[in-house]
């Protein structure tokens, strides 16, 4: 018994335990060894996708692009936001250009869809005055779904049931890894409680 003890506390103490990261589904990747453009997109959800460790290494002598396409038309991705870390380690999106110009070595990117997903059928980085894809995925697989629903165990048709200030929700709907969703929240307080007793 004081073996199993010692080793557990050698295993909370010792060893890292990392939650693999989800992007969505995979919908391909983004290669083009003349231009050393490397990564791989993601089907977020039905508005974004996510490009994952891009690349591109070789000087360009054209100004390449994000876009998507069906067999009528091209539309620029419009929304576009790199993935930043901060010094402490948390995340964040900031927007930018949709332009390609300067070397990329291992970014993040989020794309918002213009407009419905379902009119587009390829995504991926464009040469603008050329207009031909460098490299591009099909977008022929399903959207996650979002996950419906968290609900309190008493109350099926409630998400969140506060004790106080009448806090509440319906029904929490996760969208993905890092979005929720609360749905007709309620809170009555107006400022931060007191020094009273719970």
């Amino acid at each position: 018994m004081m073996l199993l003890r010692y080793l557990l506390l050698f295993l909370f103490y010792n060893v890292e335990v990392e939650a693999l990261e989800y992007h969505g589904v995979r919908l391909g990747a983004l290669r083009n060894q003349s231009y050393g453009l490397f990564g791989d997109v993601w089907l977020v959800n039905e508005t974004h996708l996510q490009i994952t460790n891009l690349q591109m290494s070789s000087p360009l002598d054209f100004q390449p692009a994000f876009y998507f396409s069906n067999t009528e038309k091209f539309g620029k991705a419009r929304n576009l936001y790199v993935v930043r870390s901060a010094s402490h380690g948390i995340r964040y999106s900031q927007p930018t250009e949709n332009s390609l110009n300067e070397e990329i070595q291992h970014e993040t990117f989020v794309v918002r869809v213009p407009g419905n997903l379902k009119q587009w059928h390829y995504f991926g980085i464009v040469a603008e005055d050329k207009w031909f894809y460098l490299s591009a995925v099909s977008l022929n697989k399903k959207y996650p779904e979002p996950l419906c629903c968290l609900t309190d165990r008493l109350e099926t048709d409630r998400g969140i049931v506060g004790l106080f200030y009448n806090a509440g929700s319906a029904p929490i709907v996760v969208l993905d890894a890092k979005t929720l969703v609360l749905p007709k929240f309620t809170f009555d307080g107006t400022k931060p409680p007191g020094k009273q007793p719970i």
